[in-house]
């Protein structure tokens, strides 16, 4: 009952052609690719540039009345800018 390893070898050979001819026998249409959306992924409008724009501006000043030693004016501007402006100009549509 035991098969020696030729016996073997010859019987998983015959299972290979038999799996191959029936992969040749099966027409597999082929996958339409993917189709990527028409248009940039994310789309900026002029709002959104002005907002991220003074959002800008608001945290450069804020750090140059920092380095001059404002305490009050500067950490306004800078939360504005990066708590308000900023993310304000990535989300709004």
């Amino acid at each position: 009952m035991f098969l020696d390893f030729g016996q073997r070898g010859e019987i998983m050979s015959e299972r290979a052609k038999m799996k191959k001819e029936q992969r040749k026998q099966q027409k597999v249409k082929p996958k339409a690719p993917a189709r990527l959306p028409e248009g940039p992924m994310v789309a900026f409008k002029p709002k959104n540039y002005l907002l991220l724009g003074a959002g800008v501006i608001a945290i450069v000043a804020g750090f140059v009345l920092l380095s001059m030693g404002s305490t009050r004016v500067a950490p306004l501007l800078l939360v504005t800018g990066y708590c308000v402006l900023v993310p304000l100009g990535l989300l709004l549509k």
